[in-house]
């Protein structure tokens, strides 16, 4: 049987190099690393045609164009009808948050570069194109030259005004194939590329592009909130045990509980210091999780130490508790293995597939049950058991000196 009482200091010393270690990564870096939700700024999404462009082309192509420090990355999501949806998303920081002029010349940026944006076009009867343009300035003169050239095809190209369902106008470019002539999938590729490339800003199609303006004061409101929610968890455990263990000192088991279960948040903050992962809402509900399970994995050791106290079980307090976790140990790394594992496959097959909301809650779920399999077994139920055994030396010295008062 392992000695956890006795041996608690080694687990005090892992605890705090890796605290130690999340603060000097906090100063050397200059504090945390906040995604846009937390710190606020501008989020360009754009529903892709499928997932064949290079994000870190766009990244590039846009720091240079716009001189602001933007992230890109690439997303998928399932929608209603069970598809996978593409997604590019481009995100700056409050610090640098792009104005709209800035947003259409990304949009313009992305369309001139070959990034496939769904746009807004349809074919009529195989030989008429209309495109819908973002606005009337625009050279259909110009535009019929180039698609001519392009295609080979002398199509016809003209502005057209019309009134969408609501009454606004709606510029259109209407392309127009002579004849009998029908234009081909490849022709319908090579006129709206041609447009695209020379400046000619049609418009997206409806849900092609979501635009999102964070304020700072907004992420600094969620941060606050959920500060806020794991303080009110911990004082809610600590009543909790206080009510429900009072046969092994109820408040002192819940506090050292609690005091565990706030290592564990703690570690996993460290852990994204040290790496400078974006700490985000998923976190926040990471950390959350991580304390339910946590706090079951430590009542589950409670449980057990009380039931071998009241067993009468010989021995010194210590080595109650050394029994009590030796016996609920293989239960507590078989559980903990079986959802780190699980968790470990979410996470790596959702970063394959670019799922991003879900590698998130996985990450920090997996960094949290490690470290509340290690603060349960290693720290909170031997603290409670040196604990005991101060507080039943204290009252041994101090008993004598009462009596003869």
């Amino acid at each position: 049987m392992f000695p956890f009482v006795e041996k608690r200091r080694i687990a005090y010393l892992i605890v705090g190099i890796i605290l130690l270690a999340g603060i000097a990564s906090y100063f050397i870096h200059g504090g945390f690393k906040l995604d846009i939700q937390f710190q606020g700024g501008t989020e360009l999404k754009y529903k892709m045609a499928n997932d064949q462009f290079d994000s870190a082309k766009a990244q590039a192509l846009i720091n240079k164009a716009l001189n602001k420090t933007s992230s890109v990355v690439a997303a998928k999501s399932l929608s209603t009808s069970g598809a996978t949806d593409n997604f590019l998303v481009v995100r700056v920081s409050s610090s640098e948050a792009l104005s709209t002029t800035e947003s259409l010349k990304v949009t313009d940026l992305l369309l001139k570069n070959d990034f496939q944006i769904g746009l807004d076009y349809s074919l009529q009867g195989n030989n008429v194109i209309n495109y819908t343009m973002n606005d009337a300035n625009y050279d259909a003169a110009k535009a019929q030259e180039l698609i001519n050239k392009a295609t080979g095809i002398n199509t016809v190209a003209t502005a057209k005004k019309v009134a969408d369902a609501k009454g606004n106008n709606v510029n259109l470019l209407v392309v127009t194939a002579p004849g009998k002539t029908v234009f081909s999938a490849a022709d319908v590729e090579k006129v709206t590329d041609t447009l695209r490339h020379n400046d000619y800003r049609i418009s997206l199609k409806a849900g092609a592009q979501t635009i999102t303006n964070i304020s700072p004061s907004i992420g600094a409101e969620i941060m606050r909130n959920g500060i806020l929610a794991v303080l009110v968890a911990l004082l809610l455990i600590i009543i909790y045990i206080a009510f429900r263990f009072k046969a092994i000192s109820g408040w002192s088991a819940g506090v050292i509980a609690s005091m565990a279960i706030l290592s564990d948040a703690l570690l996993m903050i460290s852990v994204y210091l040290i790496f400078q992962i974006s700490l985000n809402e998923s976190f926040i509900a990471g950390v959350l999780t991580v304390i339910g399970y946590s706090i079951n994995d430590k009542i589950i050791i409670y449980d057990r130490i009380r039931e071998n106290s009241l067993g009468k079980k010989k021995g010194s307090y210590s080595e109650i508790v050394n029994l009590s976790i030796w016996q609920t140990l293989t239960r507590s790394i078989n559980t903990a293995a079986t959802a780190i594992m699980s968790l470990t496959v979410v996470f790596v097959l959702s970063t394959m597939f670019q799922i991003e909301a879900v590698a998130q809650f996985a990450l920090p779920m997996i960094i949290g049950i490690a470290f509340g399999m290690l603060s349960s077994n290693f720290i909170a139920g031997p603290m409670l058991g040196a604990y005991k055994e101060a507080n039943a030396k204290n009252n041994a010295r101090t008993g004598p000196v009462k009596s003869r008062r």
